[in-house]
């Protein structure tokens, strides 16, 4: 049985006065690095990103509180 570890992107926000955490892209570790390939850590990260805004144009008040 082949294991792999899982990287986890994830970050904090502050919404109404409450802390949260939201996951933002999970993936298997060590995958061979392109943006193309949904499990790199370079196309995570865009992924990533795209979510936070997407977060932003839905919640108006929501705060990122780390990146």
């Amino acid at each position: 049985m082949d294991v792999h570890n899982i990287r986890i992107l994830f970050a904090f926000f502050a919404l109404q006065g409450r802390e949260i955490v939201v996951l933002l892209y999970a993936f298997p570790e060590k995958s061979k690095s392109t943006k193309n390939n949904p499990k790199s850590y370079s196309y995570a990260i865009e992924k990533a990103k795209e979510r936070i805004e997407e977060l932003k144009s839905v919640y108006n008040d929501l705060q990122l509180i780390t990146s």
